[in-house]
């Protein structure tokens, strides 16, 4: 199933969402994670909730998709024997591009703090004591 998210006609630029086969998807060189830990929760959480992101791509000069973002999402789903997966297909970028967002995606951005994490336990609609085994 395809499903198009935004396209410019002109040049093929713009977003993509996709169905693709596993064996299509590498891991570039530049990308800022190589150590991908333990995916033992990753895996458990996408057997009960599911791929909730879809993995953020590009097309590689050698017509493969590369990982900008889901490193370990597609590790994950990999050791789960799963042969397709969602991929925001980023359309019209260059490898130096791709770098840049992996490094935005991957390096910039922060994870929750401890407080964070605490805040939203406190919602009474709140699943994340399921998440955290907090009780």
């Amino acid at each position: 199933m395809q499903v198009e998210v935004q396209k410019n006609d002109h040049n093929d630029n713009g977003l993509e969402l996709k169905l693709v086969s596993i064996d299509s998807i590498t891991i570039p060189n530049h990308h800022p994670r190589y150590k991908y830990g333990n995916l033992r929760k990753l895996r458990d959480s996408i057997k009960k909730d599911g791929l909730i992101e879809p993995l953020l791509v590009y097309v590689t000069e050698a017509g493969k998709f590369g990982i900008i973002d889901g490193a370990r999402r597609l590790m994950a789903v990999q050791e789960m024997g799963i042969k397709q997966i969602s991929c925001l297909i980023n359309k019209g970028i260059n490898g130096a591009d791709a770098t840049y967002l992996s490094f935005v995606k991957n390096v910039v951005r922060k994870s929750l703090s401890v407080s964070e994490i605490k805040r939203g336990n406190t919602n009474p609609d709140s699943r994340w004591s399921e998440l955290f085994r907090i009780k």
